[in-house]
């Protein structure tokens, strides 16, 4: 028998799995930490001199990225050591916005109160696509935020976006 070209234990050159440098800083950084909820990490990096406000190459700040996973406390600790709430993406969202489209309404909470102080024209900041916080909401499945978010600020019910939409048309 001739076993010259059996191959049953030859292993060729196969795919690996490979992050890029940000990949490897989302996870082990402070947008990671905030991303996951990650409290004491969080602060153990903040300590460290870690900057809330950086962006990574989408413009996400850590508040970016606690605001769109609903964490809360960690919300809190970014906002009290800097974390910019009116911090845009390269979408021009902020963090409102992600925070209104998952719906996290303890989140957006905090962040609203830490924009009242900056001034009404950011809680009726828009996106890119002409979106406003209620519209977000609304977008997301939460119609009920979004009432309560036109209620709190009249200003966000005649809004439209760039397509002629305001928040109710969008539910």
């Amino acid at each position: 028998m001739n076993y010259e070209n059996y191959s049953c234990c030859s292993h060729g050159p196969g795919r690996t799995a490979a992050q890029s440098l940000a990949e490897m800083e989302l996870e082990r950084g402070l947008w990671g930490a905030a991303r996951d909820g990650e409290l004491p990490r969080v602060r153990a990096l903040l300590a460290k001199g870690y900057d809330p406000n950086r962006q990574d190459p989408y413009g996400y700040t850590a508040l970016h990225y606690a605001a769109r996973a609903g964490k809360a406390e960690v919300v809190s600790e970014l906002l009290s050591h800097g974390g910019c709430p009116t911090a845009r993406t390269n979408g021009g969202a902020t963090p409102a916005h992600r925070a209104a489209y998952k719906g996290h309404k303890e989140v957006l909470d905090l962040l609203l109160a830490a924009l009242r102080v900056k001034g009404v024209e950011h809680i009726v900041a828009v996106d890119d696509d002409g979106d406003t916080i209620a519209h977000k909401a609304a977008k997301g499945g939460h119609t009920q935020l979004a009432g309560e978010l036109v209620r709190d600020f009249p200003l966000l019910d005649s809004m439209k976006n760039q397509r002629g939409y305001t928040w109710s048309l969008m539910s």
